[in-house]
């Protein structure tokens, strides 16, 4: 009887298929194997021949070593999604690979390299979100602001302060359009993660999606998977994380100061200083009860006919205002890097995840761990600067630290 490779991990073959977006019969298909063989594999009772790996692993693109690699400690499941029912369980399903990606890489950056000891506070809110207030989010927002060190300005750069809380910020193209984000909670490495589609085309769009995915994390955090799934709790937390993303762009006493009138032309004038859409300013002015239902509809149907609202329509200064970019796990590898310790090959190696996978979840640049570019170091700085949204002067932003 001819013996399997004892070391597979049939974890990682059902992760890396997953992350493929591939069902069992197709991959099946593909490596010339039987549906029941590969479920086999997966669930670890038979174990595949060297022969059959590198099969294997040439249809799913990934090296023989990532399959003889245990997977990541951790399950991840408590996920915040942003749509529950439009999205298909294959592209949920490469998602949450990359969910477990992201967490491998975090974990091995931070065995190598020190972080600050920045924690995402404790705002003292309510378990059950039918219990939370708009008031509560409301100051939730400006004790979030105080502690950046904003107070009531714009805000220069969402991802980079949602970092500076000591929470990794990933930015992936995902598999559907419905989801524009994600967030969840990793207990073994005591940290929330945000994920946010690096398809979206608009900067505005962004930095509110990652603002939406704090809220969760901060109002949400004790919200149980099984209360979660619940339809009307789901739309209760949406529509929550909404407004905490809006108020946190955009502070109730900044906005009752500088809205004069309520029309696209107004909004459109304090897109750029703000960084916040000009849909999204409309929603914060029905929200703070400034406008009614049918006065939000009107300008919604403005945006309509001046072609700012639509498929594939995009508003003013979206082609022209530039996207925020994750920086806390890229400059952690660039650190590593830099220390003459760790070379690119050696970063691969020891995390067992595609080099290309590491480069995207790490932001990194295309090549840095296959050696096919050459890019500039970058120090690790202890105060990490930012470009002001309206006049494009670097400055800085003040990193919490508990």
């Amino acid at each position: 009887m001819r013996m399997g490779v004892f070391n597979f991990q049939g974890e990682r073959l059902k992760e890396a298929r997953q992350a493929r977006g591939l069902y069992k019969n197709a991959l099946a298909e593909m490596a010339g194997l039987s549906t029941t063989i590969i479920s086999n594999y997966e669930n670890n009772t038979h174990k595949p021949s060297s022969d059959v790996i590198d099969k294997i692993s040439s249809v799913l693109n990934f090296s023989e070593n990532y399959f003889l690699s245990p997977a990541f400690a951790e399950k991840i499941e408590n996920i915040h999604w942003r749509d529950l029912q439009s999205e298909t369980k294959t592209a949920r399903e490469m998602t949450i690979a990359r969910c477990q990606w992201a967490c491998e890489v975090f974990s091995f950056i931070c065995s190598e390299v020190e972080y600050s000891t920045a924690k995402l506070p404790d705002f003292d809110l309510p378990p059950d979100p039918t219990n939370i207030s708009n008031d509560d989010i409301e100051r939730v927002a400006v004790d979030l602001r105080k502690l950046w060190g904003v107070g009531t300005g714009p805000l220069p750069d969402v991802i980079l302060g949602i970092e500076n809380l000591g929470v990794p910020v990933v930015s992936i193209p995902l598999a559907s359009d419905k989801q524009d984000g994600f967030c969840f909670y990793s207990n073994l490495l005591k940290t929330h993660f945000i994920g946010i589609n690096s398809n979206t085309k608009s900067a505005c769009r962004s930095r509110l999606d990652a603002a939406h995915e704090l809220g969760h994390a901060i109002l949400h955090k004790h919200l149980p998977k099984e209360k979660y799934a619940n339809r009307s709790i789901h739309k209760l937390v949406e529509k929550q994380a909404f407004r905490f993303a809006g108020a946190v762009l955009f502070p109730e006493r900044s906005f009752y100061k500088e809205v004069e009138s309520f029309s696209v032309q107004e909004f459109k004038s304090l897109k750029k200083k703000w960084g916040m859409s000009i849909a999204a300013m409309i929603a914060r002015s029905f929200d703070l009860g400034m406008i009614d239902s049918q006065q939000r509809s009107n300008l919604y149907r403005n945006m309509g006919r001046l072609g700012m609202r639509g498929h594939d329509r995009m508003e003013p200064y979206d082609d022209t205002m530039e996207k925020e970019e994750p920086r806390l796990m890229r400059r952690g590898i660039e650190a590593m890097l830099n220390s003459g310790v760790f070379s690119a090959s050696a970063i691969s190696s020891s995390i067992p995840i595609p080099a290309h996978e590491i480069e995207e979840i790490a932001n990194l640049p295309k090549g840095t761990l296959t050696g096919q570019i050459c890019e500039p170091k970058i120090e690790l700085k202890s105060v990490i600067t930012a470009k002001d949204l309206e006049s494009g002067k670097v400055i800085e932003f003040n990193r919490y630290s508990k």
